[in-house]
């Protein structure tokens, strides 16, 4: 389990979870969090497969078929799926679509409004030399723009709103 998956579930005692993944590709890591946090009410996986080919869209459908009753697919963009949302929607929203900068920058300040006071924004490869917009996009937004610290714990990046 990610570290802030498991965050989540030790710290964040939450019932009846909406849930985001920005960046779903074949579907392992929503499959993590779906066996291991019970309290999921809704989890909407976004990704528009235009970097992950259509045969990744089909591998997680299968992956994920099993909790067909808790999940909703949007196959978009993430900046076009985030404007479908209320403000204040999510308790938990992890992004691991797009690791350049701009995209990275542009997921997190269309999210972070997205996620109710309380919960999380999480992303994953954090300090992955060969993927450094990642880490200067959280530093940016998290540390300059919005003026609080977050948690790394291996390649996952979280921060809890206030």
């Amino acid at each position: 389990m990610r570290p802030s998956i498991e965050f989540l579930k030790n710290n964040l005692k939450l019932e009846n979870l909406i849930i985001a993944e920005i960046g779903v590709n074949i579907g392992f890591n929503a499959n993590d969090i779906l066996e291991n946090i019970d309290s999921i009410k809704e989890f909407h996986l976004i990704d528009d497969y235009v970097h992950n080919t259509e045969d990744s869209y089909n591998k997680a459908i299968d992956v994920l078929i099993k909790f067909k009753d808790k999940v909703i697919w949007h196959k978009t963009d993430s900046i076009t799926a985030s404007k479908n949302f209320n403000d204040s929607y999510f308790d938990f929203v992890y992004i691991d679509a797009d690791h350049e900068y701009e995209a990275v920058k542009n997921d997190i300040l269309h999210w972070w409004p997205k996620v109710k006071k309380g919960g999380l924004l999480c992303g994953h490869d954090y300090a992955t030399p060969a993927i450094p917009g990642v880490s200067v996009a959280v530093n940016e937004v998290i540390c300059k723009i919005f003026n609080l610290f977050y948690f790394v714990k291996h390649l996952d990046w979280w921060v809890i709103k206030t």
